[in-house]
């Protein structure tokens, strides 16, 4: 989580500095922002595509996150279908992230990694604790209409739950063409493929597509 904020805001700096006072983004009025979402069942996120543009299209970033590898915990089965987030205490992803400028030049690159530590029982159901580069980042459940999320903190030094957030659909799944959904607060989702082909470093893998954008 550290390194990848540290990439961030690396990045913002190269654009702040390139422009003159009128170029800035910060006086670009607010950004617009898309979110593309590859989700493979049984494998998880595949790719992450997300455009950053401000109003007056003087500024654009483009982030591209790639599946490198993905390992399954002895709990849990590879490749299967029926979750589209597969959740099991050992599961892990790496992906390789490189941002770019509106001419396609590549400005910088990261490596974010996540992965399941443990499971833990809210108001009956089993929920999982997803560490981001080791910090905890949310907690995930797999339910009937597909996979639910919701941002967690814990108290300081140990692994007991502070604060929970409010639960909100991440990816419906199974799911139509076409079908919208609303996310946390501010944000919804059209389902736009089901059966899009993605090959990244980690192989190749049929997707769901999703298109994340604020309301």
């Amino acid at each position: 989580m550290f390194k990848w904020t540290l990439f961030l805001a690396a990045i913002v700096a190269l654009f702040i500095v390139g422009c003159g006072d009128d170029d800035n983004p910060a006086n670009s009025g607010p950004d617009t922002e898309a979110k593309y979402y590859y989700r493979a069942p049984g494998y998880g996120t595949v790719s992450i595509e997300i455009y950053t543009t401000s109003t007056d299209n003087r500024f654009y970033m483009q982030y591209l996150s790639e599946l490198e590898q993905v390992t399954f915990g002895s709990g849990d089965t590879i490749g299967s279908s029926s979750e589209i987030i597969p959740l099991a205490s050992g599961n892990s992803w790496i992906y390789a992230i490189t941002a770019f400028d509106s001419l396609g030049n590549v400005l910088g690159n990261a490596v974010d990694t996540f992965a399941v530590s443990r499971d833990t029982t809210i108001d009956n159901e089993t929920w999982y604790v997803l560490l981001r580069e080791g910090e905890p980042d949310n907690l995930g459940i797999n339910r009937s209409d597909g996979y639910w999320s919701r941002t967690v903190t814990l108290s300081p030094g140990t692994s007991n739950i502070a604060a929970l957030g409010e639960p909100y659909l991440s990816s419906k799944f199974p799911a139509t063409v076409g079908q919208v959904f609303a996310n946390e607060t501010g944000y919804r989702t059209v389902v736009l493929d089901i059966d899009t082909m993605v090959t990244v470093s980690a192989g190749s893998f049929e997707c769901y597509k999703y298109k994340k954008t604020p309301q």
